[in-house]
């Protein structure tokens, strides 16, 4: 009976970080993360792992504090690029410049 005790309060506390784990709500820098299409003209977003990106073929690097995107484009010398993340799902993203009030919706492929 001693041997079993130990045995059974490990597998419940495996089985309730299962649990928590499987609650947790997905978090926007995982979201972002694949090929995105650009409702209104096409154009083809893609965020990776790491923190890179390809937008239009132009090599970039994104940031997410919050809810605010950071997208910078280094060959094109124009500064960073900042969006607020106004939703974003498994399938839909939906972005404003800041301070600006008209959105960008995209949908992820």
């Amino acid at each position: 009976m001693k041997k079993i005790i130990p045995l059974l309060l490990l597998t419940i506390s495996f089985l309730l970080v299962t649990l928590l784990n499987s609650c947790k709500e997905d978090e926007p820098k995982d979201l972002i993360i694949g090929t995105w299409v650009k409702n209104s003209d096409n154009t083809i977003s893609v965020f990776q792992e790491g923190g890179t990106c390809i937008v239009s073929d132009v090599n970039g690097t994104w940031s997410i504090a919050g809810n605010s995107l950071t997208v910078i484009f280094p060959t094109l010398g124009n500064g960073p690029k900042v969006f607020t993340i106004v939703s974003i799902s498994e399938s839909t993203m939906v972005l404003r410049f800041a301070n600006e009030t008209d959105t960008i919706t995209y949908t992820k492929q």
